[in-house]
């Protein structure tokens, strides 16, 4: 018996976003309890104290993932039906930043991940989006929302995202 699909995808986005964080030099962890966060990024500093160096985290962004191949590329956006529920807790403020993470698979599974002898491949891309401080929606069932294709989710934007936190911003 294997995983079920959703546990597939939760496994597949959490390699895209490990690969990421992984990349950065960013410190993940997963939430003992699924509210609505899926993952933690934080930014980990080394400095000098004394004749040691301590790392220490420092700066933190909290993340819902979403894996689907069901995204429609238009006109430079990612468009991608997002339940009703999940988009309203996205747009709550909270003191740590949160946002979407969607990543975007193939449809065929089997192409998910390309393992080769000189690289292993996650196909497509993943794309981040920050709902925060928008409309909650009545809607009841789902939101559509548009993610600009710029905003992939690679090292340099979380990174990015890092910086804008430390300097009193928002991701």
């Amino acid at each position: 018996m294997s995983l079920t699909i959703q546990h597939r995808k939760e496994a597949v986005s959490r390699a895209h976003v490990r690969a990421v964080a992984a990349r950065t030099g960013a410190n993940i962890s997963i939430p003992e309890h699924d509210y609505g966060t899926d993952v933690i990024f934080s930014e980990v500093t080394a400095r000098a104290d004394g004749e040691r160096v301590r790392y220490v985290e420092h700066t933190f962004v909290a993340a819902q993932l979403k894996c689907s191949h069901d995204v429609d590329l238009q006109g430079g956006n990612v468009r991608y039906d997002l339940e009703a529920k999940t988009y309203n807790d996205l747009t709550m403020l909270t003191t740590m930043p949160r946002i979407l993470i969607l990543v975007h698979v193939p449809e065929n599974e089997a192409e998910w991940v390309d393992f080769g002898d000189e690289a292993m491949v996650l196909k497509r891309s993943s794309y981040w989006f920050s709902l925060r401080g928008m409309t909650e929606t009545t809607n009841s069932a789902s939101v559509r929302i548009s993610i600009p294709t710029a905003q992939r989710f690679v090292p340099a934007a979380l990174q990015g995202m890092f910086d804008r936190i430390k300097a009193g911003g928002v991701p």
